[in-house]
């Protein structure tokens, strides 16, 4: 009713020319993007050398560290405060230090714990999109390219990612939404979100679509999560400042305007894809957003705005070392890559009917 189902189906055919032609540059220019084809470091880093000093230690190093220590009985802030400064970590803004829902997790689940609700995230996923599926071939695929893209899961640092934690329960949020049957969805993002405070634009999002809609209930359970988010960042905000010392380092700030050559950097070195040749992240990022677009609905048009907005987000404000945000949105862009096909049988039956027709 708000959201069209398949908006290429049936369009002129010389707006389906046109789509062809713009989705052709598109990802031929995306594959030839600057930038796109240069190697990221192994593992994400705090922020620039100035961030994380002479010792090099990753951002993963840090979780599983502070993790270890609150499983020792530590208090989480004074663990993270802790081992932030004895990496040279900046503790300012607040927001630097990570919220402590997945560290709380990891003591107390431990490794094969984090393992086992990561496999089943991921695995949930490939089950929620492929009942989405018009046909068993596109079935088949899906699951097949969300395995792809939570490839790296294999990596057990990465699976302390607190970016790929939200990207997986964003995403199975997304696919479990149904009109009468929200609350599954709701807890999921809000989940998300007290791992990872970048999913507050999803939530936004969502917001708005159930305003368009005029689905009050749902915004008012919406606004309940926000405030209860506001409540638990605040408190968290308050706990770092207390143990914040003069001498602590300052984050350089996050306006690196690197384009979006670093959102196709990150779905290169998080998924299969670091396989293959690095520009093949941009097409890839390109046709899966297509492919939402190309379905339509609720469903196909949240998750083009999210991706959309997702990259203009990295594009604009992630330094060279920020390309891990990019896992806070797997494994939709590989979703829907499965569904561009449903775009391209919809623009190739226009112009096949524009041709007829110029024949009669």
């Amino acid at each position: 009713m708000y959201w069209p189902e398949r908006p290429f189906r049936g369009i002129r055919p010389v707006l389906a020319a046109v789509v062809l032609v713009f989705l052709a540059v598109l990802t031929i220019a995306s594959a030839a993007m600057p930038g796109a084809d240069i190697a990221a470091p192994d593992l994400p880093v705090a922020a620039s050398q100035a961030d994380t000093g002479e010792s090099g230690k990753s951002d993963l190093d840090l979780y599983r560290r502070i993790g270890n220590r609150v499983a020792a009985g530590d208090d989480y802030h004074a663990a993270a405060a802790n081992e932030h400064r004895a990496a040279n970590y900046p503790m300012r803004p607040f927001f630097v230090v990570r919220l402590p829902t997945l560290a709380w997790f990891y003591a107390f689940a431990g490794d094969a714990g984090v393992l086992a609700v990561t496999m089943l995230l991921l695995f949930a996923n490939a089950f929620a999109w492929s009942a989405r599926a018009d046909s068993a071939g596109e079935r088949v695929a899906t699951v097949l390219l969300v395995l792809v893209a939570g490839a790296a899961l294999i990596n057990p640092d990465i699976r302390l990612l607190h970016d790929m934690w939200a990207g997986l329960l964003l995403s199975l949020s997304l696919a479990l939404w149904r009109p009468g049957r929200w609350w599954p969805a709701l807890l999921l993002a809000a989940l998300a979100l007290f791992i990872r405070e970048l999913a507050l634009p999803f939530v936004l999002l969502w917001v708005a679509f159930a305003i368009f809609a005029r689905r009050w209930r749902e915004v008012a359970m919406l606004g309940a999560v926000l405030v209860l988010f506001a409540v638990g960042l605040a408190a968290h905000a308050d706990a770092v400042a207390a143990i914040r010392l003069p001498g602590d380092l300052a984050s350089p700030g996050w306006s690196g305007m690197s384009g979006p050559a670093v959102y196709f950097e990150g779905l290169h070195m998080l998924t299969m894809l670091v396989l293959a040749p690095a520009w093949i992240s941009g097409p890839v990022a390109v046709l899966g957003l297509f492919g939402f677009l190309s379905t339509g609905g609720r469903t196909g048009w949240f998750a083009a705005l999210w991706l959309i907005g997702l990259v203009v987000m990295m594009a604009l404000f992630a330094r060279a070392g920020n390309w891990y945000w990019a896992a806070l949105a797997l494994p939709l862009p590989l979703v829907g890559l499965a569904l561009a096909p449903r775009g391209f049988a919809d623009l190739i039956l226009s112009l096949r009917r524009g041709a007829a027709a110029g024949r009669t």
